[in-house]
């Protein structure tokens, strides 16, 4: 059971007027790579949770056929399908629900009621291939969002399901981890399973996938080959394609090139006798961020239990209105150190400072009043009726006046005002974690605590997200950003800190860090051709996407005139 056709397929949720899918027509090939990819909210999540055939769990008007292998899945039971189509959601923690990582994976096969032997032997196996023998028996609720994914991903591999379906499954994990996913995918293929990939980056996945289907308002706007899709302007316009690529076309030079993948190292080669247009000493003083700190950490420890030990006498000061990014795999510490700033915990020994107070010894409410936080998973954020009641309670809990208009503004800022009346968990998971940064941008605190905030979200969306982080620092806020993306690290932050087995690395200017060696090894970037290119820039090119594309491609232009 491997190939799938959807045949004019139409779904309206439950309440809703609106179709979120409108005639989809489209055929997936037994053993092959497929990519769904779409700007948020256009149906992909939703189009992926019908494969896997949970339409009577979801209700709503649904008309139009699924088929596998022929035969209709729309009525079938979900627990009959679950050994024939696996699928990891956005949210893994969701899909997790035992003490330990092996009871979790092994819950599969249990359920079937197979021997133990074999339960726990085949478990062991999994899970040692993907997360390691340490993480036996530990419990799912303590490791990472990317860890967690890992566990979810191998309780779906355990049960032997021939179709895979995969909602951002790299958006979370480190790059050690997304490259080490993209081979279990790429030998899945092997071994005869059909693989849907929901994710809206699509250039690594594409060299490896049969074909790219895009989605958008519902409806199917491009299927066809990956080549042609990184090379098509009518792509480019409604999801961005990879840079390398808008380069080329903004410097007219894809008619000769459009028929192959292509590179930051390609892009390296065309432009190589043109270096010295590119290198500029360009000086940037590190004493500017010596002085006016508003967040000081000194010498920290943590630990969740007495045997190990998650932050090491971790010390760092962030300045006041700068965009700092903290980087490193997954269970470096990285959500810790946010949640020690809220003084959600407490650290074994060390100080947390805000304008030289202990965070701890803060009133909560006052900490409330300062520091803003949005967790990785938005969904953890969301709990009243409707999109305005949400954004709202944040300026009624502390009392603002008109606190309806603090909440309209900071919709209009994330371009999400129209849904007001609807219900927060009727959005899709980009537009939630929108929703998740109105919440508190409507509080107007000093200090914002972003964790991954570009997971879930398109090019264009997390864009203009980034339009806001910027603005929000013009206007006096310090901002911290926990992210794996680092192309969004790169154009966005003015410093990172590399953290590496709890303790800093490295503190450095967000261009000084992409050329550190020794950090791109520990970060696993040493094949990442996009750093090799930039290292051969100044920093002034980093300015933003646009700045950098627009720049390069005049380099390109002026080369062939």
């Amino acid at each position: 059971m491997k190939k799938i056709e959807i045949k004019n397929i139409n779904y309206k949720y439950p309440d809703s007027k609106e179709l979120i899918l409108s005639n989809i027509n489209l055929h997936i090939s037994e053993e092959s790579i497929s990519i769904l990819t779409g700007p948020t909210g256009s149906g992909k999540s939703t189009l992926l949770m019908l494969i896997r055939g949970f339409y009577s769990e979801y209700g709503g008007e649904l008309t139009g056929k699924i088929l596998i292998d022929e035969a209709s899945i729309i009525d079938k039971n979900v627990g009959e399908l679950s050994s024939k189509i696996g699928i990891l959601m956005q949210d893994p923690a969701s899909q997790l629900h035992q003490l330990t990582v092996w009871d979790e994976v092994a819950s599969s096969l249990m359920y079937q009621a197979k021997p133990y032997d074999e339960c726990y032997n085949k478990s062991r196996e999994i899970i040692v291939e993907i997360l390691g023998e340490e993480f036996l028996y530990r419990s799912p609720e303590e490791l990472s969002y990317g860890e967690q994914q890992k566990v979810a991903l191998a309780a779906v591999l355990i049960s032997g399901c021939d179709i895979i379906l995969l909602d951002e499954p790299f958006s979370l994990v480190d790059f050690k981890s997304a490259d080490s996913l993209l081979k279990i995918i790429i030998n899945l293929k092997k071994k005869g399973k059909t693989i849907i990939i929901c994710s809206h980056v699509i250039e690594e996945i594409a060299k490896y996938a049969d074909k790219v289907t895009l989605l958008n308002n519902g409806k199917i706007e491009f299927d066809g080959s990956p080549i042609y899709a990184l090379w098509n302007e009518k792509i480019d316009k409604i999801i961005s394609t990879p840079l390398q690529y808008k380069i080329i076309r903004k410097a007219k030079l894809d008619t000769k090139l459009n028929n192959n993948f292509f590179s930051w190292h390609d892009l390296s080669k065309l432009i190589s006798h043109s270096k010295n247009k590119l290198l500029n000493n360009s000086f940037y003083d590190n004493n500017s961020y010596q002085g006016n700190h508003i967040i000081e950490i000194e010498n920290i420890n943590f630990s969740y239990n007495k045997d190990k030990r998650i932050l090491n006498d971790l010390s760092l000061k962030i300045q006041k209105k700068e965009i700092f990014g903290i980087m490193g795999p997954n269970g470096s510490g990285k959500s810790t150190i946010f949640k020690l700033l809220m003084g959600i915990l407490k650290p074994d020994n060390g100080e947390v400072l805000f304008n030289g107070n202990v965070i701890n010894k803060m009133k909560v409410e006052d900490r409330a009043k300062v520091i803003g936080y949005i967790t990785q998973n938005p969904n953890d954020m969301i709990f009243e009726n409707t999109v305005l009641n949400e954004v709202m309670f944040g300026p009624k809990i502390f009392k603002y006046s008109e606190p309806k208009k603090y909440a309209e503004n900071a919709l209009k800022k994330v371009q999400l005002l129209k849904y007001s009346d609807k219900h927060p968990h009727s959005l899709s998971g980009g537009e939630k974690r929108l929703l998740s940064i109105a919440d508190i941008i409507a509080i107007k605190q000093d200090i914002l605590l972003f964790d991954e905030p570009e997971f879930g979200l398109d090019f264009f969306t997390k864009n203009r997200l980034a339009k806001i982080i910027r603005k929000l620092k013009e206007e006096g806020k310090t901002i911290l950003i926990i992210t794996h993306d680092l192309l969004y690290a790169s154009f966005l932050c003015d410093r990172i800190a590399v953290l590496v087995d709890g303790a800093i690395f490295k503190v450095d200017q967000t261009f000084e860090i992409l050329k550190d060696k020794r950090v791109r090894k520990y970060l696993n970037l040493e094949s990442s051709e996009f750093i090799d290119f930039v290292e051969n820039l100044s920093n002034k090119y980093l300015e933003d996407e646009e700045y950098f594309v627009n720049q390069i491609s005049n380099i390109l232009t002026s080369r062939n005139e």
